[in-house]
């Protein structure tokens, strides 16, 4: 089988690209700590308890799958907002686009006797033709728990990114992402990928978090997985990743304004037009009365 190339949480930016250019997937050891994903962990065991198994091949019947984290743990804002993703995401998603968003936040909870996903491209979703030449999303798998080949350590194929329309992984072109909890497989989303087997008694947890160019539709609707009641008490970076602000000039609007007036008791006959392409995003928080000189 390949490998799948480690590096340290000290790896600057350019190592990651590099490797991510060249195999279209990395592991990144201990970004966060394992103290960190207890906490994701104890955050959303109330919501991994009562989310039912899938009921699909793909999705699996032994599977839980969690979705809109970010309303749901404050850590999985925290991890989604980790200074060298969102590094990455500034260096190949941000000269596409105004703004990047959070496509997809789900925990997925692999249980016992669980067996593989077939393996896929992520970006399926959108009628791209492969290779791509342009790289629109980035994802991040993160261990909650340790990944290992027994408990369902993601399967990748390395350098499956290069490949183009109706080929597939074959036995031997492909690998597992063990990793230690609290890091992170990297990937582009035209990497072929997907959950590997449980043979141990115990689920494995992971948590992929998305990221995609702000004009493009997310695969997770994120105004619906964390609604304005929710997103109006996250901090504002996490509700500009979820889309509550405007793709400038004027992609997303709400009312002719930035949508984040969703968050605050704006009178909508007190919505007037505004120029979106005037953003001044160091004024601070979004405050009733202060709204129309921020957005």
């Amino acid at each position: 089988m390949p490998d799948i190339t480690t590096l340290e949480p000290t790896a600057s930016v350019d190592e990651i690209l590099a490797v991510l250019h060249r195999d279209g997937a990395l592991i990144v050891r201990n970004l966060m700590t394992p103290q960190q994903m207890a906490t994701l962990s104890e955050e959303l065991r109330p919501w991994i308890d009562k989310t039912p198994n899938g009921n699909g091949d793909f999705v699996g019947y032994k599977t839980k799958r969690c979705c809109g984290v970010l309303g749901k743990s404050a850590m999985a804002g925290e991890i989604a907002t980790h200074p060298k993703i969102l590094e990455l995401c500034d260096r190949v998603l941000l000269p596409q686009c105004t703004r990047y968003r959070l496509s997809v936040s789900q925990v997925i909870s692999i249980g016992a006797s669980e067996t593989v996903q077939h393996m896929h491209r992520d970006d399926a979703l959108w009628p791209f033709e492969h290779p791509v030449k342009n790289h629109r999303l980035i994802h991040c798998i993160w261990a909650v728990t340790d990944f290992s080949a027994e408990n369902g350590a993601t399967r990748v194929a390395p350098g499956s990114h290069l490949w183009g329309e109706g080929r597939e992984p074959k036995e031997g072109e492909w690998t597992q992402a063990v990793m230690p909890a609290g890091s992170a497989l990297i990937y582009w989303a035209d990497t072929f990928h997907g959950g590997g087997a449980n043979r141990t008694g115990i689920p494995r947890d992971g948590m992929i978090l998305g990221y995609i160019v702000g004009w493009l539709r997310q695969e997770e609707e994120q105004f619906l997985a964390v609604p304005p009641e929710k997103a109006k008490t996250l901090p504002r970076k996490i509700q500009d990743l979820l889309g509550y602000k405007t793709h400038e000039p004027y992609l997303g609007w709400l009312d002719q304004n930035d949508c984040r007036v969703a968050l605050i008791d704006v009178p909508e006959d007190q919505r007037g037009a505004v120029d979106l392409s005037d953003d001044d995003d160091t004024a601070g928080e979004l405050q009733p009365g202060k709204w129309a000189v921020l957005i």
